[in-house]
């Protein structure tokens, strides 16, 4: 089983297949949870795109996890979308994926935040703004 890893934030998201980094930038902002979401989504698609039938999707979004594995209600209207949708994708039997989880990581465990992370330093630098190491 190949592990996915993803990750979002308000400007871009940032899924890992393969150790390689695919960022997604956003027209417009999103907020955070929206980003998370997308993020997922995202990597289910680059995944069924590249032919892959046997991976797991991994995030650091508790929320992503336990509303789309229904241990929790989606109650924003703004989230309710990307919710069905990966929800469609887990529960799908028709889809030919052997084996197609979402699991919760830690932050410090998920590459795809990492390098989110380092745009975001890589921005800050460019701005003269001070660099953070979290």
């Amino acid at each position: 089983m190949e592990k996915i890893f993803c990750d979002g934030s308000t400007r871009e998201c940032c899924v890992v297949i393969k150790g390689a980094p695919r960022i997604i930038t956003y027209l417009e902002p999103k907020t955070v949870n929206e980003s998370e979401y997308i993020a997922a989504i995202t990597a289910v698609q680059l995944a069924r795109d590249s032919g892959m039938t046997d991976f797991a999707i991994f995030t650091d979004s508790k929320l992503v996890v336990q509303q789309t594995t229904d241990k929790n209600k989606c109650y924003a209207s703004n989230l309710a979308p990307y919710c069905t949708a990966l929800r469609g994708w887990l529960g799908a039997d028709h889809i030919p994926y052997k084996h197609l989880q979402i699991y919760w990581i830690p932050r410090e465990e998920n590459p795809a935040g990492h390098e989110l992370e380092r745009i975001a330093n890589q921005r800050r630098n460019k701005n003269g703004i001070e660099k953070t190491d979290g």
